[in-house]
């Protein structure tokens, strides 16, 4: 059994499950410039464990290495986990997915061939705020104990048994490389020829055609956007890529700095920058020379 534990978030609250297996990679992976995206990204987004599971941040819940969420909070839409489980649905089947199956059959619902969560009589849509009701009940605030607790316990519990399970892992981790490759394709496809020379990131390999110290700016790029793909984006843009030996800092400077949920580099310890670069460093994949020094590109503080 899990550890499942009560969380908030400024005015929301929810489940927290830490997650089971650790997601690792292969020395021939270790060689692939996105699965090493995937795996930092993982890293600051669930521990980098299959089947972390949340449902504090009012996203419903979220799921998957990249923390796929059940609806987007600001403009109330659905989120991309229910693609996800029509992925699972499509190559992995297994007990736990049809046990969710047959929980969201008890609510009426069901993911359509679209990936969109229906209503089983109507075929409409289910709306964001009853989405957040149902799997974190009320409305995204579950209070520490009792039945609204328990019930967006099940709920965590039917998500991490699916996404803990080892039958679903390939999927998730594919789904996960093309949702980072695919987040803000034309932009990125632009900056990684001007800056590394190729069309495209998949064909990226370290040590081969991409620098250190492009393949640690472009993940550490990943590992933020994923968190919000627009304001990646405008960061991107204002990094002004180019082919200068100067690009790999400038980018990460100006993610740094953000002023944008806790992306800011702060002195607490405790923003996405300093979990990022945590991270990174303690993996052994990128030089320490990158990290602190004259040379460094992602110093201890900007």
């Amino acid at each position: 059994m899990p550890n499942v534990t009560w969380k908030k978030y400024k005015t929301w609250s929810g489940v927290k499950i830490a997650g089971g297996k650790e997601f690792s990679l292969t020395a021939e992976q270790e060689k692939l410039h996105m699965w090493r995206a995937l795996w930092l990204t993982a890293q600051v987004e669930g521990g980098g464990k299959f089947g972390a599971v949340q449902s504090y941040d009012r996203a419903g819940i979220s799921a998957g290495l990249e923390h796929k969420i059940a609806i987007y909070p600001k403009p109330m839409k659905q989120g991309s986990i229910w693609k996800l489980l029509r992925e699972i649905e499509l190559h992995a089947p297994c007990k736990p997915l049809n046990d969710l199956w047959d929980a969201l059959a008890q609510k009426k619902m069901f993911v359509a061939q679209d990936g969109s969560l229906r209503n089983f009589n109507t075929g409409r849509l289910i709306p964001a705020a009853d989405i957040r009701d149902m799997l974190a009940p009320p409305g995204g605030k579950v209070p520490r104990s009792g039945p609204n607790w328990e019930e967006a316990k099940r709920w965590a519990l039917l998500f991490f048994n699916l996404f803990s399970n080892e039958r679903t892992h390939e999927v998730q981790v594919n789904s996960a490389i093309h949702s980072l490759v695919a987040g803000n394709g034309r932009n990125e496809t632009a900056a990684y020829k001007v800056s590394v020379g190729i069309d495209h990131p998949t064909v990226a390999r370290f040590g081969e055609n991409i620098s250190n110290e492009h393949d640690l700016a472009w993940c550490v790029y990943h590992c933020y956007s994923v968190n919000a793909p627009g304001k990646g984006r405008q960061r991107l843009r204002a990094s002004r890529p180019d082919g200068t030996s100067a690009w790999p800092k400038r980018l990460i400077k100006t993610l740094g700095k953000t002023n944008y949920g806790r992306w800011h580099d702060t002195f607490d310890g405790g923003n996405r920058y300093d979990r990022t670069r945590k991270y990174a460093m303690r993996s052994g994949m990128w030089p320490e020379e990158l990290f602190a020094g004259p040379n460094a590109i992602m110093p201890k503080n900007f």
